[in-house]
């Protein structure tokens, strides 16, 4: 078997370094085993997909060394879509819906108020169809059926069709929602291995049923831990960093030759600024976990300090003298208190602390000297 894998970004922006990882691993895995690596261009989001971003892939590709054996674009595939798509509606694989978002959105707080799990549900057959409205499309998972794989990284992946919610793979506008399209385009192309973040594994047990119902074996599966930013998960919308990096560094070595001054502000080629900046913000959303451990466990306490001066039986002098002022102050109370009830919690605390320094002398647990 030849194995073939394929890197499928959308181009709806620069490809973040999440994206570069998963291209870098399947183009790995294929030159490992003497395959092939397919690019495929998941464009069937219109208004957003740009061509500069489509050149803009096939150049970070090309600068990251990571040839390609071929290239397929979605949007150039739609006549396949369609015809599998009527294969499934003649086997009753997918079906119509009408509900708008409000709708769905009030009946999963309904199920969720009532300790329901928010699993969409099927209208029976003879449900009256509104006019004038079109349809979304599902599809209708097998709820007799379990969904089982075994994932090349997280080992056996088990789920229960009966939790999940039939996906919607075609808008109302009929265009395509990603699910069913990368299924027949993996059928299609002969991919045998498919690497990518683990945010895919739900996606992935509702494709298995897919390829079944199109009679086609699933591919192997490999589903990564993700990278994540300062700003939680990496994305093209909030502009992660990503292959625009490389033009920093490339302008960057282009005025140090230059003899370029420095920033003052950062101590770098002026040109490195963004760079900075990011550190910066990296340092200001940092939790300040770091700086509470340092307040702990920073420098060495004076032996009079607070700190050190509670620390139970310590026999630094000032500790000492100041605990022995305590005891002198705690029987003068005793005798001022006898008959009226006061002093009654310093006297036993006092007594308490004596019974313990009998019974086990210790050392101090800061200055190491013995009580």
């Amino acid at each position: 078997m030849t194995v073939i894998t394929r890197f499928a970004p959308s181009p709806t922006g620069s490809l973040h370094v999440g994206n570069v990882r998963t291209a870098l691993h399947n183009w790995m895995w294929a030159r490992k085993h003497g395959g092939r690596f397919l690019l495929r261009i998941d464009d069937t989001d219109l208004e957003r997909s740009k061509e500069e971003y489509v050149e803009g892939i096939r150049t970070d590709l090309a600068w990251l060394g990571l040839d390609i054996d071929g290239e397929e674009r979605q949007s150039a595939r739609f006549a396949l879509y369609e015809a599998e798509f009527e294969k499934l509606k003649a086997a009753g694989r997918v079906y119509a819906c009408y509900e708008t978002p409000e709708e769905l959105e009030i009946r999963r707080k309904i199920l969720l108020s009532r300790g329901l799990p928010p699993v969409y549900e099927r209208k029976s057959a003879d449900a009256p169809v509104p006019e004038g409205v079109a349809p979304h499309w599902r599809f209708r998972l097998d709820q007799g059926a379990p969904i089982e794989w075994t994932d090349l990284i997280r080992g056996p992946q088990h789920f229960d069709p009966r939790t999940m919610s039939d996906p919607v793979v075609r808008r109302a506008d009929g265009s395509w929602l990603y699910l069913l399209p990368s299924v027949i385009d993996d059928i299609a192309m002969g991919i045998t291995h498919v690497v990518r973040g683990e945010d895919h594994v739900s996606n992935t047990a509702a494709q298995i049923q897919m390829f079944q119902a199109l009679g086609a074996t699933p591919p192997a599966f490999a589903h990564e831990a993700l990278l994540v930013g300062t700003e939680g998960k990496l994305s093209k919308r909030l502009g992660s960093l990503g292959m625009a990096a490389r033009e920093w560094y490339r302008t960057d070595r282009a005025r140090r030759a230059a003899g370029a001054p420095r920033d003052e502000r950062s101590g770098r080629a002026g040109d490195e600024r963004g760079t900075a900046d990011r550190s910066d913000r990296l340092r200001a959303l940092r939790p300040r976990a770091g700086a509470l451990r340092r307040g702990r466990a920073g420098a060495a306490q004076p032996e009079d300090s607070a700190p050190h001066r509670l620390s139970r039986g310590c026999a630094a002098p000032a500790a000492r003298d100041r605990r022995r002022a305590l005891e002198r102050d705690s029987s003068q109370s005793d005798d001022r208190g006898r008959g009226c009830g006061m002093g009654s919690g310093v006297r036993r605390a006092v007594r308490a602390a004596r019974a313990r320094r009998r019974r086990s002398p210790g050392t101090c647990r800061r200055c190491g000297r013995g009580t």
